[in-house]
């Protein structure tokens, strides 16, 4: 009997009626002075990308846990990036704040969101020990409660556009190419901002770092992991004269496209090359020796979105 998946991480669902929920996509800061995050750990997955001042942002998805019991935070503003992966994977975004043009962008696209700044949701809520912006953290479990019939969100989760779209094939019995075997993957997407995944063969996973040191959830103080690591290198705008309050010009990163790639998977690395012709397709991935198609093994993956010239250093 065939077993129900995530459409997100290919793993086996406790209820085959997730198979039908809409994936909530959360958008969260990196700012150093708002870390640890918390709630990435439980994401199904996460895709992080650059912004002003040379930061990073989470964009993480919930779908395929019966119940994510944990704040998730802190929720911080949207990006011209959210469009494409709502095109994507067909979720609702919920976020706090934005920038005008940005949010007028989602608006042209038709893409459904739920804003925190405007709206008067229940499940946005402040708490922890930053001062404003870094305090909203969100409460999955109650935004899911709110997308049912009659509730608050109903409408918006209407108009996802369709059934979610898996971003990534997976099969337990993939086989992918040898690679090159690697202990550790720093990533430089600016001379002032690096992260990076060290390989932990006991666990079969990646841990996460930043600046060079380990980073860990918020309340669980739990190592951040992931199964898979894949880097997309993308062509990215520098948004001159669009700016934040802080002066930092924003960015645009053009994923309706095609580039090249690093797969990271099981201490691994593999080199690869991605597509996506119009807005309305996903992303499709090949590995850039064979041309044949990057199929996962099971598990979370964290998708890392750097613009070109991105320093990849692997130890």
């Amino acid at each position: 009997t065939p077993v129900a998946m995530c459409p997100l991480n290919g793993m086996p669902l406790d209820d085959p009626a997730i198979a039908d929920r809409i994936p909530l996509m959360v958008q969260i800061e990196n700012n150093p002075i708002a870390r640890p995050p918390s709630g990435l750990n439980l994401a199904d997955i996460v895709v992080e990308a650059p912004v002003e001042g040379d930061t990073t942002r989470f964009n993480a998805t919930f779908m395929c846990d019966l119940e994510v019991d944990a704040a998730v935070g802190p929720v911080r503003s949207v990006r011209y990036f959210n469009i494409d992966l709502w095109q994507q994977i067909r979720g609702l975004t919920l976020h706090f704040g934005g920038a005008h043009k940005v949010l007028q962008r989602l608006e042209a696209a038709g893409m459904p969101y739920a804003n925190g700044l405007t709206g008067n949701w229940p499940f946005f809520y402040r708490a922890g020990p930053w001062s404003a912006p870094h305090n909203v953290y969100l409460d999955v479990d109650a935004a899911r409660e709110a997308m049912e019939p009659g509730g608050a969100l109903a409408s918006r989760a209407e108009r996802v556009g369709g059934p979610t779209r898996a971003p990534f094939e997976f099969d337990t019995d993939a086989v992918p190419p040898v690679g090159r075997d690697i202990a550790s993957v720093e990533i430089w997407t600016s001379a002032s901002w690096r992260f990076g995944w060290d390989w932990d063969d006991d666990s079969g996973a990646w841990l996460r770092t930043d600046a060079g040191a380990p980073n860990f959830a918020a309340v669980t103080d739990e190592r951040l992991t992931a199964r898979t690591v894949i880097v997309q290198i993308v062509k990215q705008d520098i948004l001159v004269g669009e700016n934040d309050p802080g002066g930092h010009p924003r960015r645009y990163q053009h994923l309706v496209d095609s580039g090249t790639g690093v797969l990271y998977l099981d201490g691994r690395a593999h080199d690869v090359e991605w597509s996506r012709p119009t807005a309305e397709d996903l992303t499709a991935w090949t590995y850039a020796d064979t041309g044949d198609p990057v199929i996962l093994p099971p598990g979370k993956v964290w998708w890392e979105i750097v613009p070109v010239g991105t320093r990849i250093v692997e130890h």
